[in-house]
């Protein structure tokens, strides 16, 4: 967790901090399928390639559905070759929270170059 202070005067080292939360960690798989687009106007040219992020939340493993044609590399990067279809599956560590759903969510980004996507995890 980084946390940014901002002050007129030097600040000392924090010892300890507190977090006022009632949200949990919740362990989770998420599976990610990557088709044809839906809308033929959009040609994909070359290998579709990305990457998984996340917000909130920690991505523990990421790895390709079996059978599918995707490839992950190193720091959550995928490839997909072109004309195929695959996907993948992401074991992330999501924040819950049991008292009001509005706060502390987890959100979730492929990043791609015709299909970026972000999503709430619950």
């Amino acid at each position: 967790m980084n946390i940014l202070l901002f002050s007129d005067q030097t600040i000392s080292q924090p010892t300890r901090f507190h977090a006022f939360t009632d949200a949990v960690f919740r362990e989770l798989t998420v599976r990610i399928l990557l088709g044809k687009p839906a809308d033929q106007s959009l040609k994909l040219e070359g290998d579709a390639q990305g990457r998984l992020e996340i917000y909130n939340g920690s991505i523990v493993a990421l790895r390709p559905i079996q059978g599918s044609g995707l490839t992950i590399n190193d720091k959550f990067n995928w490839t997909l070759p072109s004309g195929l279809t695959g996907g993948m599956e992401a074991d992330v560590i999501v924040a819950v929270d049991p008292v009001d759903q509005r706060y502390d969510r987890t959100i979730i980004t492929l990043r791609s170059k015709h299909r970026p996507v972000s999503c709430l995890v619950d």
